[in-house]
């Protein structure tokens, strides 16, 4: 069973996914107030887990990361507005870890 919450103008806030009668998962939403998406993420029971991703208000990608049973886990990669990288982080139990990658504007790390 799944169910929908909507916004007035009709761009969708949360889907949740349950079984016998428990909540499995759910991915959240917020907008701009022009209707663009500005933040996304998913949780598993209760705990942030799977993709996260945030928005500039132009709709190109500011910064996309990974969760694992509440804690970042994974690569953090994050762009300038125009599409170029900012960074690209390694994250281990919620900590970053190893190389960490950081870029100028004109894509020069």
């Amino acid at each position: 069973m799944k169910r929908k919450s909507e916004f007035e103008v009709g761009e969708i806030r949360t889907k949740t996914s349950f079984k016998n009668g428990e909540e499995t998962s759910e991915e959240r939403y917020i907008y701009y107030l022009d209707g663009q998406l500005y933040f996304k993420s998913d949780y598993t029971e209760v705990k942030k887990h799977g993709l996260e991703e945030r928005y500039y208000q132009n709709g190109q990608l500011h910064w996309k990361r990974y969760y694992q049973h509440g804690k970042l886990n994974g690569q953090w990669k994050g762009y300038y507005k125009h599409g170029q990288p900012l960074f690209k982080w390694k994250t281990k139990n919620g900590e970053k870890h190893g190389l960490q990658e950081s870029y100028y504007e004109n894509g020069q790390l």
